[in-house]
Parts: C-alpha cells; structure tokens; sequence
C-alpha cells in the first residue's frame, strides 16, 4: 500500500501547496493544549494569517455549523487545518463543503487514535438530538497528518473509546457485504496494528505509532465498505445514555460476531453467499490468534475489561423494557444494518441485548 499521510514535519510542505490567504484553524477547547499540539505546531503557523475556532461541541452540532460557516464566510477562509479528535475532523470537513461553489481545501491532524474521520469521506452532524450522516466524495480530506506524540499525554481511559472504533471499523468492515481484496487489505494491517496496543501496563512509542496507523487503517476500509449492524445500534446508545461512540459500538460487536457466524442460506444478505461468509467469519478468529468464536467472543469482551469500558446494560442505566425498545426501535439504521452479511430482525437484536443485559 502507498502512504498516503505525512507527519508533522510535512506541514509546512502541504500548506504551501494551496498559497492560503486566510487559514481556519480548528482545533479542540482544551485538548489542543493539553495534548501538547499547540506548541508542536506552532512553528509551522508562523507568518500566516490564522483564525482559531473551538466555540463548537462534541459531537458536531447543527447550530454550532452554522457560526463555523459564518466565520468561514467572513474571515473569507481558503484554508482549514483541524487538528483534535473526530468531532473536530468532522466539523472540518463539512465547513470545507459547506459553500458549495467554493470548496476549501483541507488538512487534517487526528490527535486521537479511533474514529478514522481523517481518512473517510462522510462526517456526522446532530440537530435536535437526532444525527445526519454526509457521505460525499469532497468531504476526504486533501492532505493528512499523523503525529503519535498528540497520543502520548492522553489517559488511557480517554483513549479507550476511540480505540475500541478503530477496532470495531476494522472487523465491521472485514465483514461487511460491501468488502473488496483492497478493503480488508486495510481492515487487517488496522487489527494487526491495534490488537497488539490493547494490554495492561504502559504503552512504547512503537503502541502509539500502531494505534494511530490502525485508526487510519480502519478508517480507510470503511470509507470503501460502511459499517455495519453494530454501528448502527451503537448510535442509539449514545443518543439515549450518552455512552460513548466506541463504547456503544464494542457493546454489542462481540455477539454480532457469534450471530453473524451462524448465518444460513435463507438469512444471508451477502451476494458472494453464506460459506463465504462464514469463512470470513474464521479469517476473522484467525487475525485474533484464536480457535474459536466464543474464544475471539471472550477476548473482545476482555479488552474492554482491560479498557475499564463497562459492557454491561444493566450498569450502564438501562433498567427497564422502555430502555430496551428504545434501542430496538432506534438502532435499525436501513443503511448500516443492509451492509452486515446476516440479516438482523428485530426480534435477533432483542436477544443480543438480553444477552448483555446483566
């Protein structure tokens, strides 16, 4: 595969090549400095005319769009560089398209490793508590920077979540019925880089580099593939609890696993048929170093136990069958949940959340 990213000794290089005028700098409230990425970057700034914008929330919100876009507008904006997690990439990535007769060229600088926004042509944006996804091909960003430092001052709890993404993109997308030999080329080099960097104890510089490459990874093979049925309810979950994304996502991931292993004939949505899913499926124990389902079960679930990551229903406030149709009712993305290779009924998602419950 050819690299097709820089590091942050590139960035100079790559905002020379679009002459900027006036640059949008974007950039997290409080992780910008704490991650050590302001004084990083700060040498490749100078002598440029730079606009700083983090008057935005989590989880990129409609309203908060429209005062990017304003200032974009205003400050006649013809470069963005958004450096954080993936609500910052995101937020990014729509301001760069949101003038459609003028689209803004783009560099992203992920400071976390897991949502993959860096290397994907979609984004997410909420309005009134409900999200919208974009998918169109402008929103890739034109040029990448990975910089594993940025990983170095986060807490390991922080970065579990986003970790857990990475991990979940690059299983959803190895099995996705919309996988090319080029997808899961990258879906596996993503879970042979992360798996490794999930363990006890402290991380060396060659974890951070993995963890950053696989996140890129994963994000680069859903781009061409989608994710599939445990994205789609992972959305449901953080809208309804506020868990977080990654969290939601490896919740429910290690018993589609199981399910999408037993899938017949009758059941299958995809095309190539259900053997060849079912040795995706093993190709899938086998990245994992196991011998069986229930043992690659096990150890998804014990990495969000070395992840302190609570993946239990129960524990994570939903006591009562109203919780449950909530996420039945919420969690059938038509879009998501047509890509996983065995058809989800809701009566199949009712009994994975039992199977979590307690």
């Amino acid at each position: 595969m050819t690299k097709d990213y820089g590091n942050i000794q590139d960035l100079k290089f790559y905002i020379n090549e679009f002459k900027p005028q006036n640059v949008l700098l974007i950039h997290g409230k409080t992780s910008y400095e704490k991650c050590g990425a302001k004084e990083v970057i700060a040498p490749y700034l100078m002598g440029l005319n730079i606009f700083e914008w983090s008057d935005f929330k989590n989880n990129p919100q409609y309203l908060d769009m429209l005062k990017g876009a304003s200032l974009v507008k205003q400050k006649q904006i013809d470069l963005i560089i958004a450096i954080g997690g993936g609500s910052v990439i995101d937020m990014g990535k729509i301001l760069s398209v949101f003038e459609r007769e003028k689209e803004i060229p783009m560099i992203a600088i992920p400071t976390t490793a897991g949502t993959g926004s860096e290397a994907t042509q979609f984004a997410v944006l909420w309005k009134d508590g409900q999200k919208t996804s974009i998918d169109d091909v402008k929103l890739l960003p034109k040029r990448v920077i990975l910089e594993p430092q940025f990983l170095k001052k986060q807490s390991e709890q922080s970065a579990s979540s986003p970790l857990m993404d990475a991990l979940a993109q690059g299983i959803e997308s190895y099995w996705s019925i919309n996988s090319t030999d080029e997808s899961k080329d990258y879906a596996k080099k993503a879970l042979y880089l992360i798996i490794p960097t999930i363990k006890s104890g402290k991380l060396s510089d060659e974890d951070y580099w993995a963890r950053m490459q696989g996140a890129y990874y994963a994000g680069k093979a859903i781009n061409i593939t989608r994710t599939t049925a445990a994205h789609s309810v992972s959305y449901a979950f953080t809208a309804y609890k506020g868990i977080p994304h990654g969290q939601a996502v490896m919740l429910t991931l290690p018993q589609f696993l199981k399910f999408n292993s037993e899938v017949i004939d009758s059941d299958c949505l995809d095309k190539r048929g259900f053997e060849y899913v079912r040795k995706t499926i093993n190709e899938i124990v086998k990245i994992f170093d196991c011998i069986s389902i229930n043992e690659t079960v096990e150890k998804l679930q014990g990495f969000m136990n070395i992840l302190g990551l609570e993946r239990k229903l129960k524990n994570l406030g939903f006591n009562n069958e109203k919780d449950f149709q909530y996420i039945i009712d919420n969690g059938f993305n038509p879009q998501r949940v047509k890509n996983n290779p065995r058809l989800l009924t809701k009566e199949a998602l009712n009994n994975t959340l039992e199977s979590i419950r307690n």
